[in-house]
């Protein structure tokens, strides 16, 4: 969820201030199960960025990072529940957003390579019967268009009436055909593989064509990530404790852009608890990391595959910024680095999950605020251009791969 429109502030300002919180009680125990070199060279400058973000207004953060030069390193700074001042701990677990997008496309080339996927098929020799005849570009879409945002469907996300509908009564359940009746009479944006446009319900619909091939898009989620590398800290449809495991962070967001920090907990588990294929998983920082490591180093899927997925097709406003196969790319020619990997950011999870190939440097950051909308916290979180000196995730980036 990382398109945003203005008049989620306003009716989020609205909404809240009827919504009840949730306090979950602290954390008895928390192990940090994997090790990571407190002696990494660059170990107190990073934590020394960690501390300065929380000091700015971040409520809390948890770091993993991979130089070749150092290894891997773990911090973190901050509350995981502000209610009962628990710290930050290594063991927390967060909301995906949309992270979440780059293991479903993962998922979908497992099935491509077993021979059961085609990414140049158009979607609608894959959909279900029950998927509305007329969405937009049902017809002319192909998977792979889905996978890098090219298919010119509209996000139902940023339907008004969407808006209108969710915002109404924020605890309400919603069906995933509920979701495409939203875009399902619209025109298309534009001709299907005529540029780029960020749509959530491109990944909604690899799901529904990943429940077709498979029986359950989540089992393939399970079985070819989660099982496969023995993340035991990660969370989908089927893992024991969803959508709440234990450890889960509470969650919040800044609904008036001025630092002051609602609880959203209750909102984030009911997101997640409710979609498919564009968010809805939870992870601890360094299942994240595990994840993005694995990609990148042959775990998951073929090299040939991944080159599938490194290959994007760019944004019309830049030619080195753009989407691949759940994805998303960005080049620099000024540090001669490419960095592929997602970011995420719902009502109550702001996340970073990123790859820069031509270093092998890995940067994983996870918080607990709400980086969908627009606010000076995602100002001082999230950066396209590689090495921002504004924010957190640029300065981590300027630190580890300066030459």
């Amino acid at each position: 969820m990382k398109n945003k429109l203005l008049v989620l502030c306003c009716l989020c300002a609205v909404l809240f201030q009827s919504c009840s919180k949730e306090i979950i009680a602290p954390l008895e125990s928390c192990t940090v199960d994997f090790e990571y070199n407190t002696e990494h060279p660059k170990a107190a400058e990073l934590q020394a960025l960690l501390d300065k973000y929380v000091a700015r207004g971040l409520p809390g953060l948890s770091m993993l990072i991979y130089t070749p030069e150092g290894g891997k390193w773990a911090g973190k700074a901050g509350l995981a529940k502000l209610e009962t001042k628990e710290p930050m701990e290594m063991c927390h677990i967060f909301h995906s957003a949309s992270v979440a997008k780059t293991y479903h496309a993962v998922a979908a080339m497992t099935l491509v390579e077993e021979g059961k996927l085609e990414l140049d098929k158009v979607i609608d020799e894959y959909l279900p019967d029950w998927v509305c005849e007329n969405l937009p570009n049902r017809k002319t879409a192909t998977v792979r268009q889905l996978m890098n945002h090219t298919t010119g469907i509209p996000d139902f996300i940023e339907q008004a009436t969407h808006i209108t509908d969710y915002f109404h009564n924020l605890e309400r359940q919603f069906t995933t055909a509920e979701y495409l009746d939203y875009v399902c009479k619209l025109p298309p944006d534009f001709p299907s593989a005529e540029r780029v446009s960020y749509s959530n319900t491109n990944t909604v619909l690899l799901a529904l064509i990943m429940d077709e091939i498979a029986g359950n898009h989540a089992d393939v989620v399970t079985e070819k990530i989660i099982n496969k590398l023995g993340l035991q800290h990660t969370f989908y449809k089927n893992e024991a404790g969803y959508p709440a495991p234990k450890g889960v962070v509470n969650t919040y967001l800044d609904i008036r852009g001025d630092g002051r920090l609602v609880n959203a907990s209750l909102i984030e588990r009911n997101f997640a608890n409710m979609n498919i294929g564009h968010d809805a998983m939870l992870a601890s920082a360094h299942d994240y990391y595990r994840f993005i490591r694995a990609l990148f180093g042959g775990e998951l899927v073929s090299q040939n595959s991944l080159e599938q997925m490194l290959d994007f097709a760019a944004y019309q406003a830049s030619i080195d910024i753009g989407e691949g196969l759940g994805l998303a790319v960005a080049r620099t020619p000024l540090r001669n680095v490419t960095r592929a990997g997602h970011d995420g950011g719902s009502l109550g999870a702001a996340n970073i999950v990123q790859h820069y190939l031509e270093k092998d440097v890995t940067i994983v950051i996870c918080s607990n605020f709400g980086g969908f909308l627009d606010s000076p916290l995602s100002a001082m979180f999230y950066t396209n251009l590689i090495g921002s000196q504004k924010t957190l995730l640029g300065e981590v980036e300027l630190l580890l791969l300066e030459e």
